[in-house]
């Protein structure tokens, strides 16, 4: 207990309640040789009882409240703390409030989430709508496949004029030769550049109503040589050796205009 602790006041005139009274009112006050009577004490550090002092600041200097001791010492006993309005409980209440809350907050932010989800659910199934009902549409596509196969009747009944296809090739094919020598690339013997030598050209055509054998092109009715025999033998043609080749053709014409060719090219052998 500290020296500064506040104490109770007392009246100065009232005896000292630590000095006992004595038996005989004949006892001489302040004497050294007074007779007095001894108690027992628990010592200088005796509890004591602590009250509200009037006007006392609360704190750490709490106030007491003094008692007479035995040993002629003012003792005091520590009372308990006064109690406040506002204590600890108020502040764990808030604690508990704002615990509370936690879960309440956590539910709404969960509500609302689904709530978004089950919107856009919902959303999708309103577009998709539109989507699905051109699947239908493709039923009648269905229906159209079988119309066609009244179809495959038809060609059966084509191959009855396909004779007559055969027999227009004859007319749009005109005249055609079915044989013909010499062949293209066939050699010519020549002695030396200088020389001439005599050749000799065959052929068979069907179709034909005139004919033209040509030297250097491809067209002998443009540029003839002679005018031959539809189908026959020539040899009123010769090779100039000075040429290391030459083209020969015979034209036929079909009597309508139109023309067949049969172009060789011979080449120079010397030796």
């Amino acid at each position: 207990m500290s020296d500064d602790t506040p104490t109770g006041r007392f009246d100065p005139n009232a005896p000292d309640p630590t000095t006992p009274a004595s038996d005989s009112d004949d006892t001489p006050p302040d004497s050294g040789d007074a007779r007095t009577r001894r108690f027992d004490h628990a010592g200088d550090d005796a509890p004591t009882e602590k009250f509200t002092a009037s006007g006392a600041p609360a704190g750490d200097e709490t106030p007491t409240e003094r008692f007479a001791g035995p040993s002629g010492r003012s003792e005091t006993q520590r009372l308990p703390p006064p109690q406040g309005p506002q204590g600890p409980r108020p502040v764990l209440a808030e604690r508990t409030a704002t615990t509370s809350r936690g879960p309440m907050i956590a539910f709404i932010v969960i509500a609302a989430v689904l709530l978004l989800a089950l919107a856009l659910l919902l959303y999708n199934l309103a577009t998709r709508d539109p989507e699905t009902v051109p699947a239908p549409a493709a039923s009648p596509e269905a229906s159209e496949v079988p119309t066609p196969t009244p179809t495959p009747s038809e060609p059966e009944s084509e191959p009855v004029p396909d004779p007559t296809q055969s027999e227009e090739p004859v007319d749009d094919q005109g005249a055609a030769f079915t044989t013909f020598s010499p062949e293209s690339g066939t050699p010519v013997s020549c002695p030396d550049d200088t020389s001439s030598i005599p050749l000799t050209f065959e052929w068979t055509s069907t179709g034909a109503e005139a004919a033209w054998i040509g030297v250097g092109t491809n067209d002998a009715k443009a540029e003839p040589f002679a005018e031959v025999d539809t189908s026959g033998v020539f040899t009123d043609i010769s090779y100039q050796c000075a040429n290391p080749s030459e083209i020969y053709t015979v034209t036929l014409d079909d009597g309508a205009g139109t023309l067949t060719h049969a172009t060789v090219t011979l080449e120079r052998a010397l030796g």
